[in-house]
């Protein structure tokens, strides 16, 4: 890896373009061996942030919306939030 590479790479992570960081280097080998114009290239770069970004963005909603997830213990799969209704229901009929 090259010096002016790794400022790149530095200066992606500094200005939070995660997705030029990470692809940056496959587009560029990609892009000198098909011989693309530096505009073709740079869309390229653009795009894989936006995918990138859009892709996170999707995770982090997924994440926020709370959806139950599903533990297997054992060779039963059981809702997350079902479990905890189940325990309280133990511990209420135990009392």
């Amino acid at each position: 890896m090259s010096v002016q590479h790794e400022r790149l790479i530095d200066l992606c992570n500094k200005l939070r373009l995660g997705g030029v960081a990470a692809q940056y280097s496959a587009l560029a080998q990609n892009a000198a061996e098909k011989r693309t114009p530096f505009t073709d290239f740079l869309e390229e770069l653009l795009v894989a942030e936006r995918e990138s970004r859009r892709a996170r963005a999707r995770e982090m909603f997924a994440r926020v919306a709370g959806f139950p997830s599903v533990h297997a213990f054992g060779a039963t799969p059981l809702l997350h939030r079902g479990v905890a209704h189940a325990r309280q229901q133990n511990w209420v009929s135990a009392q």
